[in-house]
Parts: C-alpha cells; sequence; structure tokens
C-alpha cells in the first residue's frame, strides 16, 4: 500500500512537470524557408481582476496550439500565408451561480507572405456570460502604442513592436 501512494505520488508530480507556461510557440512556419508571414499576439492587461479570465490565455491557429499568453504580454510568431483561423480559449465563470465553463472566440485572417501583422486578443466582459477574448487586427501605430504597457515575450524579445521603424 505505502508503495503504491508513493507511485501515485510521484506519477501525479511527473505528470504536472510536463506542462508548459509562458509562450509555447508549436506549430509555426520555418523563418528561413520565406514563405512566412509575421504576426504579433498582444494580451492586454485589465483594469482590474477577472476572476478565471486573468488565467493565462490559450491560442490556436486553424484548431492548432499555437501559443499561451499570460495577462499583460505579447509575443511574435510565424505562421504560413493563406487563410488563418485565430482561436482564443479561455475559462470564465457566468451566471448567478458563477458556474465555470471555456469560452472560445474566432477570427479568421488572410496572411500575406512576408507581411507583419499586430493581433491584439481583446477582453471582453460578457456580464453574466462570462468574459472571453476577442482576436481583432490592429494598425501598426495602433499597436505600438499597445505594446508599449505590455511584456514581449518569447521570439518578441529581440524584435519588440516599440523598436520597430514605423511603417
Amino acid at each position: 500500500m505505502r508503495h503504491f501512494i508513493v507511485l501515485s505520488a510521484v506519477l501525479l508530480i511527473s505528470a504536472c512537470a510536463g506542462q508548459a507556461i509562458g509562450p509555447v510557440q508549436l506549430t509555426p512556419a520555418k523563418p528561413d524557408s520565406g514563405a512566412y508571414a509575421k504576426v504579433y499576439l498582444m494580451r492586454p492587461g485589465t483594469e482590474r481582476m477577472m476572476g478565471f479570465a486573468d488565467n493565462p490565455l490559450d491560442v490556436d491557429a486553424n484548431d492548432k496550439p499555437l501559443v499561451r499568453l499570460a495577462k499583460a504580454e505579447y509575443t511574435l510568431v510565424t505562421l504560413p500565408p493563406g487563410r488563418v483561423q485565430l482561436t482564443a480559449h479561455n475559462q470564465t465563470s457566468f451566471g448567478p451561480s458563477h458556474k465555470i465553463k471555456k469560452i472560445s472566440r474566432t477570427r479568421t485572417v488572410t496572411l500575406v507572405e512576408g507581411q507583419t501583422y499586430y493581433i491584439i486578443l481583446r477582453p471582453i466582459d460578457g456580464e453574466f456570460r462570462g468574459a472571453y477574448f476577442m482576436p481583432e487586427q490592429l494598425e501598426f501605430a495602433e499597436a505600438r502604442v499597445v505594446a508599449a504597457s505590455l511584456r514581449a515575450t518569447g521570439p518578441a524579445r529581440t524584435a519588440p513592436i516599440p523598436s520597430l521603424p514605423q511603417q
């Protein structure tokens, strides 16, 4: 019995050790191939606590995991050109009993090879329906203002938005 408890504890701990925290780029195009678009994904901070919606936000590209962002972070990913469905997933509490559910919102963007895109994951307070995040494309000037209050993570650390030349 004692060995069973120890073995169970070891399995439980080792299962948790495999979970990634922070930006994890899983399905990028190869930058050296030249056939890719740069996409900055930005998750702004919030004015107040949002409960479960404050947890890390998962973003998929065409139903494949792409990145996980914490509040007030942004990162850079490279994606192949063409139509891409960007989906933001988060947990939230809803209704008068504050039940927990997963909410997903999707936006389709058409990426052109060699171009740079700026996508904000805008928090929406759905009141009793729960908070969710809507992907929305920004122009460079607005992205530069938003990024000034965010922390660059992953590949964006070496190419932060505020340091990019005017477009």
